[in-house]
């Protein structure tokens, strides 16, 4: 298993915090998929499987509280931005 993969797989916005931001945003654009899968009603009534990328925006959306459209490459800078832009706690 990947470091990245480890890492989407143990939800780590509740244990690391903030700490775990910047590794998210660094996996975005990761395709390699996981053990995650979801059920869509609106893709047939099936199961899908979901990527390291679409798991850590997954945590990013939770833990952020914004939700970004677009490529994903877009969206990586989107959240860039936002996590510079944030206010310091």
């Amino acid at each position: 298993m990947s470091g990245l993969t480890a890492l989407a797989t143990r939800r780590p916005s509740r244990k690391l915090g903030v700490r775990a931001v910047p590794a998210l945003i660094d996996a975005i654009t990761n395709t390699t998929p996981t053990r995650c899968v979801y059920f869509s009603f609106y893709k047939g009534d099936s199961f899908w499987g979901h990527t390291v990328g679409q798991f850590a925006e997954d945590l990013l959306e939770e833990f952020g509280e914004v939700e970004l459209y677009g490529l994903a490459q877009e969206r990586q800078a989107e959240w860039r931005d936002w996590w510079e832009k944030r206010p310091i706690e």
